[in-house]
């Protein structure tokens, strides 16, 4: 995007990130060449769920409250309470 001469704020904008970002990227493009731009991988904490826990996870919300031996019992008058059926 340099090459065609916009200007790294123009690229930050199209690429929305801030220009810190485009900045420390030609650095790094620079410095250490093509090879310092691939993704580093996942930003951030660890999950907590193994890839099989999340499945399992993503089946129970997609069943819905239904499917679930967790249904909830919920009064929303005013003063009500909210309970978990078993809880």
């Amino acid at each position: 995007m340099l090459e065609r001469g916009l200007r790294q704020a123009e690229i930050a904008r199209q690429l929305r990130v801030v220009p810190q970002t485009v900045a420390r990227w030609m650095h790094d493009y620079r410095t250490h060449g093509k090879s310092a731009l691939r993704k580093a991988g996942r930003a951030g904490r660890k999950p907590r769920l193994s890839e099989k826990q999340r499945q399992q996870l993503e089946k129970l919300l997609v069943a819905g409250p239904s499917g679930s031996a967790m249904r909830p019992r919920c009064d929303l008058s005013p003063g009500g309470s909210f309970d978990r059926a078993g809880a």
